[in-house]
């Protein structure tokens, strides 16, 4: 069986302290991996998946993880939600933009870090 994991990111895994735990086990298991692949759609009926750039990568089965999204959060003003739903807050403070008493953690937060399991974790 072939299992080629595809990424976005420059390795397997965007931290290079855990890259180098991840990247000697998917050789070590045979476990081949594209990167800077980002997904822009599949065709279902050829089964090859394409990235944005054009690649395409056949399949028999695709297992994708869908873009972190925030969701709707009651009560919140818009103008404190980036694009993506997620609240902006201050990166030392986690301060919600434009407030003194409130602030934002975990997955609802617009801070630039992973939002994994794993990233709490460590």
């Amino acid at each position: 069986m072939r299992i080629i994991f595809a990424t976005f990111y420059p390795r397997p895994y965007p931290a290079e302290p855990m890259n180098e735990l991840i990247e000697p086990l998917l050789k070590e298991r045979g476990i081949e991996y594209v990167t800077f692949y980002t997904l822009d759609h599949i065709d279902p009926e050829k089964r090859v998946g394409y990235s944005m750039e054009g690649e395409g990568l056949k399949f028999d089965a695709a297992i994708v993880i869908p873009p972190h999204v925030g969701v709707d959060i009651k009560y919140v003003p818009e103008d404190v939600l980036d694009s993506d739903r997620f609240v902006q807050a201050d990166k030392f403070t986690n301060r919600v933009k434009g407030f003194d008493d409130a602030f934002v953690i975990g997955d609802a937060s617009a801070l630039p870090v992973a939002k994994t399991g794993v990233t709490a974790h460590l």
